[in-house]
């Protein structure tokens, strides 16, 4: 009797044991997937942000163009459990201040042990790192650089914004018409060059991830006011290392422009001139 209900004690401990695994994985499974610093090592550089292309894309394919191995980490809104509040950022909140980041924020890197965050800053180390050129060949390139990057950035946030925004529909019209009047300078600056400063910067990369987005978000109208943008667009896309990470999973995979919370839902495509 005694070794009947052991064996039995035993039969019982190991479903229990088996039902707790099943238990666990499926909770893994559903889980939020982020990793901590300390189980990065060993993998190149560490890229983190949410999970869409935002103002993650242009550092996405410097580290493509450059060939550098790198992975990455991705945050993602979830339902929000707070009245009146449809997405939750807990998923980076419950990191953001454990990372041993200076200044947290998305996106950052880490490189061995530095760790950098902001999105033009983190471009530009890649390329004092891999190719010093692509910041500008002189201090003139440089400051010229900055200011165009500048305008670039200011036009990639009034649309942004804007497309968050519910009153996106309302406000469309003039947000274009401010932001084609900045087009317009940018547009006479580039000419006929076949990159902004004449040869290829991280500032090309910032500039047709923008291009893309407003191409998408107004239906195509950007590049057919603009057919100098289209041929830079194109340029850029031929480019073999471009190319190839647009042609893989891990670009099919990047997401879309906006993140969730955006009332303008922007997908990406895979387009040349179809927009025409």
């Amino acid at each position: 009797i005694i070794r009947r209900r052991v064996q039995m004690l035993i039969k019982i401990t190991k479903n229990n044991l088996c039902f707790s695994q099943i238990c666990r994985r499926k909770l893994m499974e559903g889980a939020p997937r982020y990793e901590t610093m300390e189980n990065m090592e060993g993998k190149g550089i560490c890229l983190a942000y949410w999970d869409m292309r935002g103002l993650c894309e242009h550092i996405r394919t410097l580290l493509e163009f450059f060939r550098v191995p790198y992975h990455q980490v991705k945050y993602t809104l979830v339902p929000s459990q707070v009245e009146g509040a449809k997405w939750s950022n807990e998923q980076w909140i419950n990191v953001k201040y454990k990372m041993g980041l200076d200044f947290p924020n998305l996106p950052y890197i880490k490189d061995g042990d530095f760790k950098l965050t902001e999105s033009m800053a983190i471009a530009r180390f890649l390329c004092y790192k891999y190719n010093p050129k692509m910041v500008g060949m002189t201090p003139k390139d440089q400051a010229t650089i900055d200011m165009i990057q500048g305008v670039i950035y200011e036009l990639k946030m009034k649309v942004t914004f804007a497309s968050y925004a519910e009153e996106w529909p309302l406000q469309k019209e003039n947000v274009l018409t401010w932001v084609y009047e900045k087009m317009d300078q940018v547009a006479r600056y580039l000419g006929h060059k076949d990159w902004i400063m004449g040869y290829i910067t991280y500032l090309d990369f910032f500039f047709c991830e923008f291009l893309e987005f407003l191409s998408k978000l107004t239906g195509g109208d950007c590049l057919l006011r603009y057919p100098t943008f289209q041929d830079l667009l194109d340029r850029f896309w031929a480019l073999p290392a471009i190319h190839a990470y647009r042609e893989s999973e891990t670009f099919k995979n990047a997401g879309q422009f906006n993140n969730k919370s955006a009332f303008v839902q922007v997908q990406f495509c895979i387009f040349a001139r179809c927009l025409q």
